[in-house]
């Protein structure tokens, strides 16, 4: 079963070296493989905000008595609010929150 996604057409300016690689590799096709290669790397973006996600909810929760007593105990911690978990450490866990706030904005 073919499922075609839903495409828009855009002008967009890319390197004269850039374009001439895609063309390159897929000489018949390249605006396609652009296309699989942004796909891509929204992908793995998307996922790389998820595990660090993960880890600022395990930071959230290991220091919650020292840096965020004053948010619900049980507060989700997402891509979207997880820079309150970054602040807090780097407000309340000294040397070592820090440390562990610069992970996080990796």
């Amino acid at each position: 079963m073919n499922h075609k996604k839903a495409k828009q057409a855009i002008s967009i300016r890319i390197d004269e070296r850039v374009l001439e690689w895609f063309r390159q590799q897929q000489p018949k096709g390249y605006q396609t493989f652009i296309n699989a290669v942004l796909e891509q790397y929204v992908a793995r973006e998307s996922q790389h905000k998820i595990r660090l996600a993960g880890r600022a909810q395990e930071l959230f929760r290991r220091f919650y008595a020292q840096c965020f007593w004053h948010y619900k105990q049980d507060l989700e911690i997402n891509p979207q609010n997880m820079h309150l978990v970054v602040d807090g450490l780097k407000k309340y866990a000294g040397r070592e929150g820090v440390k562990l706030a610069e992970e996080l904005c990796r």
